[in-house]
């Protein structure tokens, strides 16, 4: 839910996640069901994620104007904006770089831990979740409004 952050995507997301549990437990053993849980959830969400924001663009039903950052919006208006971002910035990075950013940051997961899920050494995961990052970051700068000093 606080990937998709939409009621129905989110039970369709476990539903996924929690069949592709039982596909996978019945020929491969899994050492650490939580974290291989958090791990399948995440990739599910972002996947989903990308699935809706394909949909939203195709039928242009999207009207998330960036506008609103400018018009002194509340904390909380402020805050809802900015997890909108993350979840179209999220949905732009390649897999791998989406899912160690989420666990990581998100999740508070260590590297170790993403790295066992996604199959990759931690000074990878850490490789991605720096440049998922700066991505990210780069997102964000371009947004504020440019101040003069």
């Amino acid at each position: 839910m606080r990937i998709l952050n939409h009621e129905a995507d989110a039970i369709d997301c476990y539903q996924d996640v929690f069949l592709e549990l039982l596909e996978k437990s019945d020929y491969e053993n899994i050492n650490n069901p939580g974290a291989f849980l958090r791990w399948l959830t995440t990739r599910r969400a972002i996947d989903a994620l990308r699935k809706r924001q394909r949909r939203e663009a195709r039928t242009e039903c999207n009207q998330l104007g960036l506008n609103t950052v400018a018009s002194a919006p509340d904390e909380q208006a402020e805050f809802e904006e900015l997890l909108v971002i993350l979840r179209e910035e999220l949905a732009t990075l390649p897999p791998h770089q989406a899912q160690a950013f989420w666990l990581v940051s998100v999740e508070q997961c260590s590297y170790n831990e993403v790295a066992s899920q996604l199959k990759l050494q931690p000074s990878h995961v850490g490789v991605l979740v720096h440049r998922a990052r700066a991505h990210v970051q780069r997102r964000l700068e371009s947004l504020a409004p440019h101040q003069n000093t």
